[in-house]
């Protein structure tokens, strides 16, 4: 596994700044007033640096969640017991949440993979890629496995890659 991430990692290519300099530039000749738009002035150069392309649509997004439970809720440092992750989870995939209302809003397909749920729960919409039962309370002793570590990373670059086989031009990740 550790071998997988080097190679991916290999193949990680370094922003273009001569595009993100174009972008940059072509964001000054527009009709508004230098740095209008905030944000997005900056979203849009480095998306430039990213993508390698001056102009991007965005017109296929897929936001990616990941929930999982941590086992340092045990010290009562979490606003919610461990139970409102399945909770979550579940409504995400029901468009009963603020993000997945707006996701759905936006036209943003949405995945919801359990990672490391603590709780039981039924629903086929949420995918299962639990690592572990939540992670261990890192008060005590490391939350986390390098092994499972690995696999967590594994999991997200398989998502996304599929998300890039599925034509998304953008993802979001939460």
């Amino acid at each position: 596994m550790e071998a997988e991430i080097e190679r991916i990692l290999q193949n990680i290519k370094p922003l273009d700044r001569e595009l993100m300099n174009a972008a940059a530039e072509y964001q000054v000749r527009l009709a508004k007033p230098p740095g209008s738009l905030g944000k997005l002035e900056d979203i849009s150069i480095r998306l430039a640096g990213i993508t390698g392309n001056l102009h991007n649509a965005i017109d296929r997004s897929r936001i990616l969640v990941f929930c999982a439970d941590n086992g340092v809720t045990a010290e009562g440092v979490s606003s919610a017991p461990q139970s409102v992750t399945a909770a979550q989870a579940v409504n995400m995939t029901k468009g009963l949440t603020g993000m997945s209302a707006m996701a759905r809003h936006f036209g943003c397909s949405l995945v919801v993979a359990d990672v490391g749920i603590a709780t039981p729960y039924h629903c086929a919409a949420v995918r299962n890629y639990s690592i572990a039962k939540g992670t261990k309370n890192f008060a005590r002793q490391p939350a986390m496995t390098r092994e499972q570590t690995v696999t967590s990373i594994l999991t997200g670059v398989r998502l996304a890659s599929e998300a890039a086989q599925d034509g998304m031009d953008v993802i979001g990740v939460g």
